[in-house]
C-alpha cells in the first residue's frame, strides 16, 4: 500500500463513555471531513438511544452501538434487525500489483480461511495476464471480483477485455467496469458479458439501475441509517449486495453485526481489515472458507487492545516518501509520473491506453542519486515520456 498514497493510511479511534462506567468503541477513516471538526458536545448527558441512526458522525454512532449492547447485555445485531444469518460471508482486497505479488497475496489470504478475493484492475497492467496468473496458481473455487473503478472508459473496449476475462471460471463478478452514469453502456455490457455486475449503490439512481436491469449486484456502505434505507431497496428489488465498510477489525466487527440482520448481504463483504499493521482488537476475528463468525458478546463483542492503540498512536501523519511512478510499455517506451494520482488522471481522461498487453507499473524510490534527484524534480513540473 505504500506506492498507493492516495488511499487511507490510518484511522480515527473513537470512545463514548458512559456514567454508569461502560466505554463503547468505534472508528473512521483518517481525513473523513465529516468528523474534522466535528462538535461532539450535542452528545454529553444525552441517551444514547437518541443517537442510534444519526448519521453525521458514524465513528461516534458504532461507538453508540457497542456502549448500548454492552448496556442491555447484547450482542448489537439485536439492537438492528433480527438476525437471519450466523455466519457472514467476506472477502480479501489487493490494490493492483504485478503478477507475482497478488498471488503471494491470494495465497495468504488462503491459508487464513479467504475463498474469494476483490482485486483492483488497473488500465496500467495487464490484467488478462494477471488473472490467468491467478488462476492457475490457486485452488479451484477460489473466486475473484474485478474491480475497475471504470477504467475501461467505454462499453465498445469493456466488451472486448471482459469477454476475455470471464473465460476463466474463478471470475465471479465485474465492478464498475465503466463510468456508472453510462447507463446505455451498461446495457450493452450487461447484455454481452455473462458474468454478475456490480455497481456502487446511488448513481445512477437506485431505481433507474433496477428498472433498466443495468447490474446483479450492489455493493453498499456507510453510517447505519444509510446502509439500512439502501439494503431495503435492494431487497425489495431482489438484488444481492455486499457490504463494504473499510476500517480494523473493529469496523469489521460491526459490519458482522450487519451481516447477520440484512437479507440480501450475500455477497462477501469488504473491511480490508488484514492490511493494516494491527486490527485493534485482542482477539483476532477468524474466517473459516470464506465466511467470518458473528460476534455473539454485548456490543460489538469485541475488546479494544490498548497496547496498540498506544503503539500506532499518530497524531501526525508520517512524511511520504519520495517516489516517481513509471508506466513502462512493452515497445521500451517509459511514462514517469510524480504520484499514483497523476497516473489516474491521465488514464481516465484517455490520454494514455489502457489494459494494453505488456504493460506495467513500477515504482522508482529515491536512492539518493543525483540522477533520481533530477527525475523527480522534472516529474513535479510535468509527466516525462522516455524510450
Amino acid at each position: 500500500m505504500a506506492r498507493a498514497l492516495t488511499h487511507w493510511t490510518g484511522l480515527n479511534l473513537y470512545k463514548v463513555y458512559t456514567d454508569n462506567g461502560l466505554v463503547g468503541v468505534g472508528e473512521t477513516l483518517r481525513g473523513q471531513t465529516s468528523q474534522i471538526g466535528y462538535d461532539f458536545s450535542k452528545y454529553i448527558g444525552k441517551n444514547p438511544c437518541d443517537f442510534l441512526l444519526d448519521d453525521s458522525a458514524p465513528g461516534i454512532q458504532m461507538a453508540l452501538f457497542d456502549v448500548l449492547g454492552k448496556h442491555l447485555g447484547v450482542p448489537a445485531y439485536k439492537l438492528l434487525g433480527q438476525k437471519i444469518r450466523n455466519y457472514v460471508p467476506i472477502s480479501w482486497w489487493s490494490i493492483d500489483m504485478p503478477s507475482e505479488d497478488w498471488v503471494a497475496e491470494a495465497k495468504r489470504a488462503f491459508e487464513l480461511g479467504y475463498r474469494s478475493h476483490k482485486i483492483k484492475a488497473r488500465p496500467w497492467r495487464d490484467i488478462v495476464e494477471q488473472v490467468d496468473a491467478l488462476c492457475e496458481a490457486m485452488p479451484k473455487g477460489y473466486k475473484l471480483d474485478v474491480d475497475f473503478n471504470s477504467f475501461l472508459l467505454t462499453a465498445g473496449k469493456g466488451v472486448r477485455i471482459l469477454e476475455e476475462l470471464e473465460q476463466y471460471p474463478e471470475v465471479e463478478c465485474f465492478e464498475t467496469p465503466i463510468p456508472q452514469n453510462d447507463i446505455e453502456g451498461y446495457k450493452i455490457i450487461h447484455n454481452k458479458v455473462n458474468r454478475r455486475i456490480a455497481m456502487h449503490f446511488g448513481m445512477p439512481p437506485p431505481l433507474t439501475a433496477i428498472r433498466e436491469n443495468l447490474c446483479d449486484v450492489f455493493v453498499i456502505g456507510g453510517p447505519v441509517s444509510a446502509v439500512i434505507r439502501q439494503a431495503a431497496i435492494s431487497a425489495e428489488a431482489n438484488k444481492p449486495f455486499w457490504l463494504q465498510m473499510v476500517g480494523s477489525g473493529i469496523t469489521t466487527a460491526f459490519l458482522l453485526h450487519l451481516g447477520a440482520v440484512l437479507s440480501h448481504a450475500t455477497y462477501p463483504a469488504i473491511t480490508c481489515h488484514e492490511l493494516w499493521l494491527d486490527d485493534l482488537i485482542t482477539e483476532r476475528l477468524e474466517v473459516r472458507e470464506g465466511y467470518a463468525k458473528v460476534p455473539e458478546k454485548p456490543g460489538l463483542g469485541i475488546e479494544l487492545d490498548e497496547a496498540a492503540t498506544e503503539k500506532y498512536r499518530t497524531p501526525i501523519p508520517k512524511p511520504e516518501e519520495r517516489q516517481v511512478i513509471a508506466i513502462e510499455w512493452p515497445d521500451g517506451t517509459c511514462h514517469y509520473y510524480p504520484d499514483e494520482g497523476e497516473v489516474q488522471r491521465a488514464f481516465y481522461a484517455g490520454n494514455e491506453i489502457g489494459f494494453e498487453s505488456g504493460v506495467r507499473m513500477k515504482v522508482v524510490t529515491d536512492d539518493g542519486s543525483k540522477a533520481f534527484d533530477k527525475l523527480y524534480e522534472a516529474v513535479q513540473l510535468r509527466p516525462l515520456w522516455h524510450r
